[in-house]
């Protein structure tokens, strides 16, 4: 059985072995040639993009509050003092209110406290040095 696959073997080989080869000729393509059409053509395509400014200044509020209107636009050309927004004035007017109303208060305070101490402690007051020589005395330490 060894032998007849060792023949088999050899048959192939053989037979594989003795095929001459073929050389096909390869015949050159022919294409025409032209010349391109020199045209201007547009392409429009979109892109996502965000576009920034060189100088890109960010805008923060100075005080609190609500925004009543908006000046601006996005993007617009802006002078110098130009406003840009208004604010809700409505806790600033209850601020100006509530200070004036202090600074009245204490005004009616200085005031009674001023006349107290003429009516009452006026008559009181003595100079402590006589009137000839009203110098007071100078302190020990020296700055």
């Amino acid at each position: 059985m060894k032998n007849f696959m060792y023949i088999n073997l050899c048959l192939i080989m053989l037979s594989t072995s003795c095929q001459s080869e073929k050389k096909e000729k390869k015949e050159a393509a022919v294409f025409n040639v032209t010349t391109p059409l020199v045209k201007d053509t547009l392409v429009n395509k979109d892109y996502v993009a965000q576009i920034r400014s060189i100088n890109h200044i960010e805008l923060r509020a100075q005080e609190k509050g609500y925004i009543q209107s908006i000046f601006v636009d996005e993007g617009q050309f802006v002078q110098k003092g130009q406003p840009l927004f208004k604010i809700m004035p409505n806790l600033y007017e209850s601020d100006v209110n509530r200070a004036r109303a202090e600074v009245k208060y204490a005004e009616i305070e200085y005031q009674n406290t001023k006349n107290l101490s003429e009516k009452i402690l006026l008559p009181l007051r003595k100079p402590k040095w006589p009137k000839q020589n009203m110098k007071r005395p100078k302190p020990n330490w020296h700055p």
